[in-house]
């Protein structure tokens, strides 16, 4: 892979992200009476007319405010774990095409950002697995920006002004940015 690559396909990830956001808003400020009339003209059948989506447990939900916010939460945090993981793995894998894997492995950046995608990819809570993360956290704290993980996190959920969409777009930004000047 090459550079430029990484850099096309990490546009793609962010516009993913983009619309999974638009989405959140739109389900999220949709009124109930709308509800009806968008979801009786959506027909999801797929391609070989064998199989369909069933959605009529998704219009119940969308009809009742407390579960379209509980549905909208559980997306965020899919559009979220998505976004973190998906941009790791594709910086992870040019580094390791490249030869620059140690350059992962040593930025503040990364490790902040590994560590987060490990979390948000279970249940918000951080679980510090690693012996080399435990050691590292041991030490000193992981930082990035205003944010730090410590080993005293062990167990807690994972801060909503860590995953919050502003600092999630920082942190795609802060990446792209290190996969330009940082990386050959």
């Amino acid at each position: 892979m090459k550079k430029s690559e990484c850099l096309e396909y990490l546009q793609t990830v962010n516009s993913c992200y983009a619309m999974g956001l638009l989405s959140c808003y739109l389900i999220s400020t949709i009124e109930n009476a709308e509800i009806p009339s968008i979801l009786t003209s959506l027909n999801i059948q797929f391609p070989s007319k064998k199989s369909s989506f069933d959605i009529s447990l998704l219009k119940y939900h969308l009809n009742h405010e407390q579960d379209r916010i509980q549905l909208v939460s559980e997306f965020y945090k899919s559009i979220i774990r998505t976004f973190i993981h998906n941009t790791y793995e594709l910086v992870l894998a040019y580094a390791i095409a490249s030869g620059q894997d140690q350059i992962i492995y040593d930025s503040e950046l990364m490790i902040f950002t590994r560590l987060l995608r490990n979390n948000v990819g279970h249940d918000h809570k951080f679980r510090f697995k690693s012996e080399k993360d435990i050691q590292r956290l041991q030490k000193k704290p992981v930082k990035w920006r205003d944010k730090e993980i410590t080993l005293a996190m062990e167990g807690k959920k994972i801060p909503m002004d860590m995953i919050d969409a502003e600092s999630v777009n920082f942190l795609f930004e802060d990446i792209v940015n290190f996969v330009q000047t940082d990386m050959k």
